[in-house]
């Protein structure tokens, strides 16, 4: 989902998303290196990074969509173990009211490439959301405010596979 091994196919998760970009600047935080940039590149010399970072973007709504609608094993191929137990365990804490129609109330994506990490033929890729859930994320105020998520991407760069692995998440 996240590499660039197809050409413009969509996946059936990635057909109706409706994703605003709210800017197209720099994917890449003041943190990344060159170095970082150019271990990815040492592995895979035609590795797109803004080609990464859409995939991210859709990523993350599809996974965010799993999780909130508690259909978190559609998504399962995407997670590693932990994270997917995790966030079994949180869904099914929650009991999501399945009777509601939850809708996608994702309606801007921000990313940026945070830290590049390369050891061997494996590569992480931290990435920071910042999205805009309507209606979700009201502050004390009743003000709908951005959320803020840092998500860890692994791949064995050995592998043809498009497909990078959820290996961390955290929420600020």
């Amino acid at each position: 989902m996240l590499g660039k091994k197809t050409f413009s196919e969509k996946s059936p998760m990635e057909a109706d998303t409706d994703v605003i970009n709210i800017e197209e600047e720099n994917i890449f935080s003041d943190n990344v290196m060159d170095y970082s940039q150019k271990q990815i590149l040492s592995l895979d010399k035609n590795f797109d990074f803004k080609h990464f970072i859409e995939g991210a973007k859709g990523a993350f709504q599809t996974i965010v969509l799993a999780y909130k609608t508690g259909k978190i094993e559609e998504v399962k191929s995407l997670l590693s173990k932990e994270v997917y137990d995790n966030f079994k365990k949180v869904t099914n804490t929650e009991k999501i009211n399945k009777k509601e129609e939850v809708k996608d109330n994702i309606t801007s994506i921000e990313a940026a490439i945070l830290n590049i990490e390369v050891i061997q033929s494996i590569a992480k890729i931290k990435v920071e959301f910042l999205s805009y859930l309507e209606g979700i994320n009201r502050n004390s105020k009743g003000k709908d405010e951005n959320i803020r998520d840092v998500w860890t991407f692994q791949k064995d760069m050995k592998n043809n596979s498009p497909n990078w692995t959820l290996i961390e998440v955290s929420a600020e």
